[in-house]
């Protein structure tokens, strides 16, 4: 079986001076375009929300002014599995800036370092520059990973750290790889793959037993030093570094809910992933080709490296590991359910190994010139990219006003006090508790109320008997499906607003408590 061809557009060595001739290359000046014009696309477009962001928002808030690390002032409870992102928020937080709109220019910012990143990583592992290039152009032309990008969540970022990491690693450089990959686990909970990651790498490119232990020293010390200082206040002040936010959703876990997250995951690579909206699957994204030809690339990676040992154990372990145990990680953790952002990590990894995959299969073809070969790529790669604008415009763009529930839920509580002495208790936490801060928000979905998680909602809401209720009408089931709930919510509040979703079948209902 013939090896990866590293085929380039000239014959021309790029040593560590690549960063200083950026500008002396055509096709690198192409690329920083795509960026910039991208960057400016995005940045332009603005954010686009998930509910849960505001989670993350409302947490800064508080440290903003001054109440701690906490979604309510005064109860510690880690309702955000992203720590590290809420902190790097609440820096341009206390500068007075807005906090959602930082989070979309850090995210836009990160996607661009991330592709320049995947450029000179590929580079590194003797990719062509076909492939190299062409994985950086077809990653930022993902379009459901630049909308998760513009959601205000950690992805983006998360991604960076990922790719900083798996960069480290291509120089050598453990303990910077530790570092990084330390960093990535503070802002999400997977990041800990990374360190199985460098585990392996450590592995595969010790000469001696001898020297393993030192080496493994090397990465392993600044990981636990990056986590050690985060884990030790966890533990003092949550009581615990495990978020409740996992903890809830872990006791959602079923028959059904299982069933929907294996799914998800095998619809993810042949349709595209779960979502509504800006995030309707179609075919025309070509998920099922991006899929196979990574499969192939990943095939062929193992495969070399357990024929040619050494030299080409490296890529496998860098640009097969993570995505790898990723999917595996939260296939067996059912966490492909209905949460969009849980796919991000995937995509850049599909643009990189789908386009190795296209260069062995070209292998095969030896009668097709070096020229001829570039051509080919050149053509899929366009072709791949034409698929994400026809998604965009013919599915995703008509979709995209059809995504009411962030819309819905601010309007439904407009004009409701601002008053940390008013409690309102909801199912959904996150806009709510953003644009009525500092009003204290009970969540009755337990990610940010460890009590709501072990009890019956009506019997903790006929003890609790907060001044507001604000329920959607297709999640308020422990309401509306039972008679003797509505009977109490009838006799013990009234209806102060109603607002019908004009794309689902739902309403948004807010309840004031009865005077007595």
């Amino acid at each position: 079986m013939p090896a990866i061809t590293t085929f380039d557009l000239r014959p021309e060595t790029l040593p560590a001076s690549r960063w200083k001739a950026l500008f002396k290359d055509r096709l690198r000046l192409a690329l920083l375009a795509v960026i910039v014009f991208r960057t400016a696309l995005l940045l332009g477009l603005g954010l686009r929300p998930f509910d849960d962001s505001f989670i993350t928002f409302r947490y800064v808030l508080n440290l903003v002014h001054g109440q701690g690390f906490v979604f309510n002032p005064g109860e510690h409870v880690l309702g955000t599995t992203t720590p590290l992102w809420t902190l790097l928020l609440t820096l341009p937080g206390l500068a007075g800036l807005s906090i959602p709109g930082s989070a979309l220019v850090i995210s836009v910012l990160a996607d661009a370092l991330t592709a320049l990143l995947l450029l000179d990583l590929l580079l590194r592992l003797k990719f062509s520059r076909a492939v190299a290039y062409g994985s950086s152009l077809l990653f930022l032309s993902l379009v459901d990973y630049a909308n998760l990008a513009r959601s205000g969540l950690e992805t983006a970022f998360a991604v960076c750290l990922i790719f900083a990491t798996l960069h480290a690693l291509s120089y050598r450089r453990l303990a910077l790889a530790g570092f990084l990959s330390g960093l990535t686990t503070l802002t999400r909970p997977e990041g800990i793959i990374l360190l199985a990651v460098v585990g392996a790498y450590v592995l595969v490119t010790t000469e001696s037993l001898q020297a393993l232990p030192r080496r493994a020293a090397l990465a392993l010390l600044p990981y636990g030093a990056t986590l050690a200082p985060w884990l030790i206040f966890a533990t003092a002040y949550f009581g615990s570094p495990l978020p409740q936010s996992v903890l809830a959703k872990a006791k959602q876990s079923n028959a059904d809910f299982n069933e929907l997250s294996n799914r998800n995951i095998q619809q993810f690579f042949v349709q595209g992933q779960f979502g509504e909206s800006l995030f309707s699957r179609t075919l025309l994204q070509a998920n099922w080709a991006l899929s196979g030809l990574a499969m192939v690339a990943i095939v062929s990676l193992v495969w070399q490296a357990l024929r040619y040992r050494k030299e080409k154990f490296i890529p496998a372990v860098i640009l097969v590991s993570f995505p790898v145990g990723f999917v595996g990680l939260l296939t067996l953790t059912h966490a492909f359910t209905w949460f969009p952002w849980y796919y991000g990590p995937i995509y850049p990894f599909l643009a990189l190994l789908s386009l190795i995959g296209v260069a062995r299969l070209l292998d095969f073809w030896p009668r097709l010139t070096l020229t001829g070969r570039e051509w080919a790529l050149g053509g899929l790669v366009a072709l791949l990219i034409a698929g994400q604008f026809a998604a965009l415009l013919v599915v995703k763009i008509p979709a995209a006003g059809r995504d009411y529930l962030v819309q819905g839920l601010e309007e439904s509580v407009a004009g409701l006090p601002k008053d940390p002495a008013v409690k309102l208790a909801s199912g959904e936490i996150g806009i709510i508790g953003y644009k009525l801060y500092p009003t204290y928000i009970d969540d009755l979905a337990g990610l940010t109320n460890p009590a709501t998680a072990l009890v019956n909602r009506l019997d903790y809401l006929k003890a609790t008997r907060p001044e507001y209720l604000a329920l959607r009408t297709d999640e308020g089931a422990f309401f509306l499906q039972d008679p003797l709930a509505q009977t109490w919510l009838s006799q013990n509040y009234e209806i102060v607003r109603t607002l019908l979703d004009p794309y689902s079948p739902r309403q948004f209902v807010v309840y004031h408590r009865r005077t007595a």
